[in-house]
């Protein structure tokens, strides 16, 4: 009989997700992407009015889980392209950590906010000023 297995990095993947899903459940509704759809998004978000429970303003989410940290440069190209055409904004969770066996307990969490990202980009290729804002690319 043969055994049904998922790679270590699909494991690891998975605990990150939950991480980052549980984290904005308590502003959000989140809907997750049905695993083994890897469309480049992970989780739809809706900001919920926590008073009134109202939804309003949408987001996505794709979600980077990463042994030490993340670097934005190594991704490619295509993917920030493919964020940045979406109709809603897209934001990287990075959730980084040290120890596989403990990444519940002991993790950091840093988001990227691609459209500002791209804004930056898109204003270095046309030579224009960069956005500027109080928080950075990474939060």
């Amino acid at each position: 009989m043969m055994k049904k297995t998922h790679s270590r990095n699909v494991h690891i993947g998975n605990q990150g997700e939950h991480i980052v899903s549980a984290m904005l459940s308590e502003s959000c509704i989140v809907r997750e992407v049905g695993q083994g759809k890897d469309s480049g998004i992970d989780l739809y978000c809706e900001i919920l009015n926590p008073k009134t429970l109202e939804l309003s303003i949408h987001f996505f989410c794709q979600v980077k889980t990463a042994k030490g940290g993340l670097n934005l440069k190594t991704i490619d190209e295509k993917y920030l392209e493919y964020w940045g055409r979406q109709p809603a904004p897209v934001f990287i969770f990075a959730v980084e950590y040290s120890d596989e066996k403990r990444i519940r307990e002991n993790h950091r969490i840093w988001v990227y906010d691609i459209p500002y990202v791209l804004a930056k980009k898109d204003a270095k290729t046309f030579g224009k000023e960069e956005p500027r804002r109080e928080v950075g690319e990474k939060f």
